[in-house]
């Protein structure tokens, strides 16, 4: 779909009626030519016309398109963002909850092996 082509051939036709009628003649010649051109100049609109029904169409599928990827948003993607919510608050708060006994039991099973050794593991960096 070039319309910088049909829209300069538009012109130029425009033009070339204007060189004929501006020769004052009324010879069937110069008739001629301003009905070729007018001729071309329809067959331009018409195709502009038919590339805008086109254009439209097309605006048309993707509002579509985008309406039915707002609705999913809106519906299906929004409620399992608040379902993940949901589940991250409760594994921070059951976090919340067990760290510092088990932050204790860690501790003690620690001093009763007491090994002195580097590479204790803890639920979290538990500074004594």
């Amino acid at each position: 779909m070039n319309y910088g082509n049909n829209i300069d051939s538009i012109n130029n036709n425009l033009n070339n009626i204007d060189n004929n009628i501006d020769n004052n003649t009324n010879d069937e010649n110069n008739i001629n030519n301003i009905n070729n051109n007018l001729i071309i100049i329809n067959n331009n609109i018409e195709i502009l016309n038919n590339n805008i029904k086109l254009l439209n169409n097309k605006f048309i599928s993707l509002e579509n398109k985008v309406d039915t990827l707002n609705n999913k948003v809106n519906s299906e993607v929004l409620e399992e963002c608040k379902k993940m919510g949901s589940h991250i608050d409760f594994v921070e708060n059951v976090y919340e909850n067990v760290k510092h006994p088990l932050g204790y039991i860690t501790n003690k099973i620690k001093y009763l092996t007491s090994s002195n050794n580097l590479n204790q593991y803890t639920l979290t960096n538990i500074k004594e």
